[in-house]
């Protein structure tokens, strides 16, 4: 099991090296504070193009991005968000294309601070307009320190699709996964709370099959903000969408990661030397189809290995703590 789940962070790793592009990635730091999202980094609230209404009506308020500590271990480091709560004005982003088949992840952040006991949806995935909803999610109140999610597809019967309870005032990395089954009321939809995006994806904390799917593609989400009451006060961020999970981490998650240990030489011919900040920890350097070629413990923080016997190539050189916990992975070359 340990040695699967490695496998699975050492291929993690490789796949952000590749920096593939996702279908949609929020850049919150690039943003101005203290004024509305819609208009920033491709966020609108035309609900003509990818948004879901403006801010109309007395005491109405705009979705303004705010100073805010939204960072989430291997996944965001952002100090910004966007703050929601009730009569706001709806914004939302367009994917990069149109999904209509296999499935994809929808990742953000949230930190709830109030939740209702009688909530309204307050996030939407939508099929080629505004008002076209395949996917809704919202909070319910857990009591005074908690709220859980709750999700329903197109008919809008969320029933018993709800999360355990989570905390308030704490950053949370949720992720949606909608996968596309052919035939009639097929679709399923699965729900990871706080997941590690650098292994392999975890069991779900939910799962159901959409029975109401009304639409056969996903080319955008809202944030619905426009209701008098029921939606929750949160601040949101961190939004990325891809068909893969490994690429739902940062990239620069991995400086964060080789943090741990430096090599040299790299290139290397005969000899790699590692210096690590544990006493005591485990290497391993896999072949790029998965093969382990080559396996030690160190006893000590600084060790060289012997790498003359193997092919010419690229590697990766992983390392865990003495209780196999990864501490880093990094590209090899062997000349």
């Amino acid at each position: 099991m340990k040695k699967n789940v490695l496998t699975a962070f050492i291929f993690s790793i490789y796949s952000i090296i590749s920096f593939a592009q996702p279908l949609f990635k929020s850049n919150f730091n690039a943003m101005t504070a203290n004024i509305d999202i819609s208009g920033q980094d491709g966020w609108t609230n035309n609900s003509s193009t990818y948004g879901c209404g403006l801010c109309v009506g007395i005491g109405c308020i705009n979705s303004d991005v705010v100073a805010k500590n939204m960072s989430y271990p291997n996944y965001s480091t952002d100090s910004l968000a966007v703050r929601i709560s009730d009569n706001q004005d709806c914004f939302g982003h367009a994917f990069s294309s149109v999904i209509t088949s296999g499935s994809f992840y929808f990742s953000f952040i949230i930190n709830v601070d109030s939740a209702d006991a009688t909530p309204q949806d307050f996030m939407r995935f939508l099929s080629e307009g505004a008002f076209n909803t395949m996917l809704r999610v919202r909070t319910n109140s857990g009591g005074a320190s908690s709220f859980y999610l709750s999700l329903a597809d197109n008919g809008g019967l969320f029933g018993t699709n709800n999360t355990s309870g989570l905390a308030f005032n704490t950053n949370h990395l949720i992720v949606i996964k909608y996968e596309f089954i052919s035939g009639p009321a097929n679709n399923i939809v699965s729900v990871f709370i706080n997941p590690n995006v650098l292994l392999a994806p975890p069991v779900p904390a939910l799962s159901f099959v959409c029975s109401s799917e009304g639409f056969g593609s996903i080319d955008r989400f809202g944030v619905r903000t426009n209701a008098s009451s029921g939606i929750p006060g949160a601040w949101l961020g961190g939004f990325v969408v891809d068909t893969v999970w490994n690429n739902l981490a940062t990239p620069s998650m991995i400086g964060e990661l080789v943090q741990a240990y430096s090599i040299s030489p790299n290139p290397c011919n005969d000899q790699l030397n590692i210096k690590s900040n544990h006493a005591e920890f485990v290497y391993s350097l896999y072949s790029t189809l998965g093969a382990e070629v080559l396996k030690g413990r160190a006893y000590q923080s600084n060790v060289s290995i012997e790498v003359s016997s193997l092919a010419k190539g690229i590697y990766l050189l992983s390392l865990t703590d003495a209780k196999d916990n990864p501490l880093g992975v990094k590209k090899i070359s062997i000349n």
